[in-house]
């Protein structure tokens, strides 16, 4: 699960906690090289996510990786005859990461992301605004906390700063400015 905040920019006095679902699978394809996808999903909007990752041990407490990751974003808002709204777009995250073991039961990893927008499309009716700006949108940091929680699982906890100019979630709000916000993501999830 994640939990985003809305900014108060964009609702004023209306402060709204979006959990999505966030399921999360990664293959190896070599020793170091893994292939990741990601979806995320709530009721009008979702993301899929797919990159590369190459990750190497630098010691046995140590690990360092580097990865692209390309997402396609897309959400519909229906409310009968009244509104009709829907969009859809392209990111780019390249990524790096550190992970370092604690103790023998508890890893600490830091993500360091790009957020770099490749295309956007929303429409309204028959209203309808394309952008292709090819821009960096803003940047993430994320901090996960990883411990063993039963047999083989683990659980994990982490947060996930994000400081960008549009965050695929509140596409249906229509911010009326160009100014980068935070959006702080609390991150919850069982390793099966």
């Amino acid at each position: 699960m994640v939990f985003t905040t809305t900014p108060p920019e964009i609702t004023e006095e209306i402060r709204i906690t979006i959990p999505a679902i966030d399921v999360n699978l990664q293959r190896g394809l070599s020793k170091h090289l893994y292939i990741v996808s990601r979806l995320q999903t709530q009721i009008v909007q979702s993301n899929l996510t797919l990159g590369l990752r190459w990750a190497i041990p630098l010691n046995d407490r140590l690990h360092l990786s580097v990865g692209d990751d390309i997402s396609g974003w897309f959400g519909a808002l229906r409310l009968k005859d009244v509104f009709n709204s829907q969009a859809y777009g392209l990111v780019n995250y390249p990524n790096a990461s550190i992970g370092y073991r604690l103790t023998r039961d508890l890893q600490l990893a830091v993500r360091a992301e790009a957020i770099i927008d490749w295309y956007y499309r929303s429409q309204v009716g028959s209203l309808a605004v394309e952008y292709k700006p090819r821009t960096v949108n803003g940047a993430a940091l994320t901090f996960v906390l990883e411990q063993p929680f039963y047999n083989r699982r683990h659980v994990t906890l982490g947060l996930r700063a994000v400081y960008a100019d549009f965050n695929w979630q509140f596409w249906s709000l229509y911010e009326t400015f160009d100014r980068n916000l935070f959006y702080p993501q609390l991150l919850f999830g069982f390793m099966l």
